[in-house]
């Protein structure tokens, strides 16, 4: 299984109440409540739309990227991380 696609089975499985930081390859740290998610036809990465549905009760920005763009996943509240790239391209 490709590193990003164990990143979007965390994301999937988040729980209501869960919010994760999600660190892109490019640096910048995405806070996740939620997503939607889908293969556009022909691709084989998935993209993800974040805090659309249901509007988290919290002050959010909605984004978008793609799966193998994920570089980790932390857990806000724990501060455990639940998912590193071990793709030589995050690092």
């Amino acid at each position: 299984m490709p590193p990003y696609a164990r990143a979007l089975d965390i994301l999937r499985t988040m729980r209501v109440g869960d919010t994760f930081n999600v660190h892109l390859c490019d640096g910048t740290i995405r806070v996740v409540h939620n997503i939607a998610w889908g293969y556009d036809v022909g691709e084989t990465v998935a993209h993800i739309t974040t805090n659309i549905s249901p509007e988290p009760n919290c002050p959010h920005e909605i984004d978008f990227f793609l799966a193998d763009e994920i570089d980790r996943i932390v857990d806000a509240e724990t501060g455990g991380v639940r998912f590193v790239c071990d793709d030589e391209r995050a690092n």
